[in-house]
């Protein structure tokens, strides 16, 4: 089942994704000089999920949210890879 999902991208990755688009779907505008707005209507997936993963810093799940708790909890276990234990 395809869902419409909402992503912010900053910078630089904005203007890679404006250029280089994630999917056939894609929408995107601009909210300001540093913000582009995206818009994909696509079934989610773990090849979705890393995708967004690999923009970590520069990208920001608005919805759903199911998606932007699954992406938190990957970022999270993430971090905890790198904690040195004392």
């Amino acid at each position: 089942m395809s869902l419409q999902s909402y992503f912010e991208f900053y910078g630089k990755t904005g203007h890679y994704i404006l250029s280089k688009p994630i999917h056939g779907s894609q929408k995107a505008k601009w909210k300001n000089k540093s913000t582009l707005l995206v818009e994909l209507d696509l079934i989610i997936n773990t090849e979705l999920e890393r995708l967004i993963m690999s923009y970590t810093g520069s990208v920001k799940v608005i919805s759903p949210s199911f998606l932007k708790d699954k992406i938190l909890s990957n970022m999270e276990e993430s971090k905890k890879l790198y904690k040195v234990k004392s």
